[in-house]
């Protein structure tokens, strides 16, 4: 059974950073010294599995809106339904404050899909939106 919890503890971040790093390219990733900041600044979901963390979402006011930072699911534990509960969870959290969640995808992220799926949609594509100049799709979904 998959629990969602918003808290962490300094103990944890070694743990999600290596999510992190399992999750995407080094090119996109936070660096290990900015990793701890993000947290900081940011409303933490963590997913865990008999007590292990397996996956967590990193959400945040941005320009008076709820936005998904980041959503890291370690790859042993895809496809059992832990992002799209992670997502959930922050969106009722995010209602009472939001009338949007909004997020920014790679374009080569199969994670586009879920998202599509969860009620998101395409707003606009940021070219070069990252450190490696790929391009991202912002995704907005009506709360």
């Amino acid at each position: 059974m998959i629990s969602v919890t918003k808290r962490y503890t300094d103990e944890d971040i070694p743990t999600l950073y290596r999510l992190e790093e399992l999750c995407f390219s080094r090119s996109l990733l936070w660096t290990k010294k900015d990793f701890p900041g993000a947290l900081k600044k940011s409303d933490v979901y963590l997913a865990r599995e008999k007590g292990v963390i397996v996956g967590f979402l990193l959400a945040e006011e941005q320009h008076k809106e709820g936005y998904i930072a980041t959503v890291d699911v370690h790859p042993d534990h895809r496809g059992k339904g832990i992002a799209t509960l992670l997502i959930k969870e922050v969106e009722k959290d995010y209602k009472k404050k939001y009338k949007e969640m909004k997020l920014h995808v790679n374009v080569d992220n199969q994670a586009q899909t879920l998202y599509f799926k969860l009620g998101y949609r395409v707003k606009a594509v940021k070219e070069h939106y990252y450190a490696d100049k790929t391009s991202a799709l912002k995704m907005v979904k009506k709360l």
